[in-house]
């Protein structure tokens, strides 16, 4: 069974106010409009989430293209408490 590269991981840490970086390659996934597409999602996720002060690196994988917005939701709220 090969690896699959899981399609969200979060950094956390702590800091005087809420930052968040979100990294998508270009390698990855090719495509500026699916990137973007995920940055928004992504944006719109944390919007929702607890504000607390941190800073948030979120690197995202081609898995994600294909994941349900529902799912990845869970995946950063799980990783961000």
């Amino acid at each position: 069974m090969a690896y699959q590269k899981p399609p969200v991981v979060v950094q956390k840490k702590k800091a005087e106010s809420l930052s968040f970086y979100i990294s998508i390659p270009k390698k990855e996934i090719k495509n500026a409009i699916d990137r973007n597409k995920l940055k928004r999602r992504i944006r719109v996720i944390l919007q929702n989430l607890d504000k607390k002060p941190c800073t948030i690196k979120i690197f995202v994988s081609q898995a994600a293209l294909h994941t349900p917005f529902s799912q990845l939701q869970d995946i950063i709220k799980a990783q961000y408490d």
